[in-house]
């Protein structure tokens, strides 16, 4: 994470826990983690498009909506990102 423009090395703290969900939240350096139960089976589907991604532009793009969202697009990011993922996990 610290050697390449691309920081995906933070979420990839999560398979140290295993095959149980955590809710992993951050805040600068910091990494705040707590697991969740699932009330539910979760499904997951993973998909190769079979296209050309650019991992640092995903990120700066991403980072452009934080901390202070200037576009709507910027707003709606936040708000899936904080309050509708935290129902969805049902925080």
């Amino acid at each position: 994470e610290t050697t390449t423009p691309s920081q995906c090395g933070r979420m990839d703290q999560c398979c140290a826990f295993g095959v149980k969900p955590v809710l992993m939240e951050f805040d600068g350096d910091m990494l705040f983690t707590r697991p969740l139960s699932l009330g539910a089976p979760l499904h997951l589907i993973v998909v190769e498009l079979g296209a050309h991604k650019d991992t640092v532009e995903i990120l700066r793009t991403l980072n452009a909506a934080y901390p202070v969202a200037a576009t709507e697009v910027h707003r709606g990011v936040q708000e899936l990102l904080g309050p509708v993922n935290r129902r969805v996990i049902g925080e």
